[in-house]
């Protein structure tokens, strides 16, 4: 059995509070209510948004946060965090679940009924690509039942050809009468932290270490949310990161930073040493604009403890390309001949928006447009006619495309269809 905590008092933790938060301003919660934020990263058209929400946790419930992107983005990471330290460490919030759930991700927190209040808080990360072709899958591992005084892992693998963004993991009793006493629940888990191969993430790891003195051990599965088109470039950065106290308890901090033009949507932590020393991580996020991943945890007991944590970071370069996009016409739109004129229709409106791969607008001569392959227009904003249907035809399918080219030779082209009709 793990050691038993001492109490700490509230002035111990005041000077960590707010550590761990997007949003370290908020001071209260109604259990009904969720705080809904968000910020954007932009690396030239490359947009990413972190995507926050939050709740209390009274004693005695489990709550879930799903926390979705919106329309336009795709989920590529996620995790959690605490508004401030746990105040009695002999009954800390259980976090049971951190994981990519279809379009959102799942945060789930159980409170001991003998613990007190908390304000959990759940992050998604959102890309923004709009001229890049993102695929990805979740994949998740079958369950796995810890043994007594011995790890366990559950693992699992992104398909061939394809890179890890993000990963997690879910944790849950055999019955909910397991939790009773087993506020160091979370202690066990030891490992949530991407695989690699040759240098690349390729899949995810969780691991836990079992003590508890219950009937029903936890079990675990590993989630890992992979990439399989559009962006080819990761790796995996490890920090490693020691502490030791006389006494008392440890706040252990891990960061592991990318470097300037990635992007990290996914890392995790593997901590050594005695398996017996508990701890509680209670952020597992992304900071620093989306550059750092980070860890805090609390680990340690009365008598003295020293421990070693690596910080892992999935270190993203997400490809650089031209952003263009025709405004005008909407696409798929039918027009009539000009009953003045039966040989074209009315005059029409054409405009595009484009930019190079460092975002910056491009104009001009820059954007050529074509009606089935034949050259009708120059710049991002115009008008013109488009000739009526052959003799003997009720309609003709006109394809406008539009092809914006930097001056690096790099081109991207977007295209609408329009009807006339006689």
């Amino acid at each position: 059995m793990f050691p038993r905590l001492f109490r700490r008092s509230r002035s111990h933790v005041e000077r960590y509070r707010g550590r761990a938060v997007l949003v370290p301003s908020l001071l209260m919660l109604s259990t009904a209510l969720a705080l809904v934020v968000s910020c954007d990263e932009r690396q030239g058209n490359v947009a990413a948004t972190t995507r926050v929400e939050a709740t209390v946790v009274e004693p005695g419930d489990r709550e879930s946060l799903s926390i979705f992107c919106q329309a336009g983005e795709s989920l590529v990471g996620g995790g959690y965090g605490f508004r401030e330290p746990p105040l009695d460490l002999n009954h800390p919030p259980i976090i049971e679940a951190s994981y990519p759930l279809g379009a959102a991700w799942r945060v789930t927190v159980l409170n001991p009924s003998d613990g007190e209040d908390g304000v959990v808080f759940g992050y998604a990360y959102c890309l923004r690509t709009p001229g890049l072709s993102l695929s990805k899958v979740i994949r998740e591992s079958a369950w796995v039942e810890a043994a007594y005084n011995n790890g366990s892992i559950s693992t699992v693998s992104c398909p061939a050809n394809s890179i890890a963004l993000s990963g997690g993991f879910q944790v849950k009793p055999d019955t909910d009468e397991s939790w009773d006493g087993a506020g160091l629940y979370n202690a066990y888990l030891t490992e949530s932290l991407p695989t690699t191969a040759g240098g690349n993430p390729t899949g995810w790891r969780v691991r836990q270490h079992f003590f508890g003195d219950f009937d029903h051990p936890p079990s675990t599965k590993a989630y890992v949310l992979c990439a399989n088109q559009g962006l080819e470039e990761a790796r995996v950065v490890t920090v490693r990161a020691e502490r030791r106290s006389q006494s008392g308890f440890l706040y252990f901090d891990g960061r592991s930073p990318c470097e300037a033009g990635e992007f990290v949507f996914g890392g995790g932590f593997q901590f050594s040493g005695d398996p017996l020393i508990p701890h509680v991580v209670y952020q597992n996020t992304a900071v620093s604009h989306l550059s750092v991943w980070e860890i805090t945890s609390i680990y340690g007991f009365e008598t003295g403890s020293s421990g070693v944590v690596n910080v892992s970071a999935i270190c993203t370069s997400i490809p650089r390309y031209i952003a263009v996009r025709i405004v005008q016409p909407t696409g798929l739109e039918k027009v009539q001949i000009d009953p003045s004129n039966p040989d074209s229709t009315p005059p029409l409106a054409f405009n595009a928006q484009a930019s190079d791969t460092d975002g910056n607008p491009l104009s001009g001569a820059s954007l050529q447009w074509t009606r089935n392959g034949v050259n009708f227009g120059t710049g991002e904003s115009f008008t013109s006619t488009l000739p009526a249907p052959p003799p003997g035809t009720d309609f003709i399918d006109y394809l406008i495309t539009v092809t914006a080219t930097d001056s690096d030779g790099l081109s991207a082209s977007d295209s609408v269809h329009i009807f006339v009709f006689r």
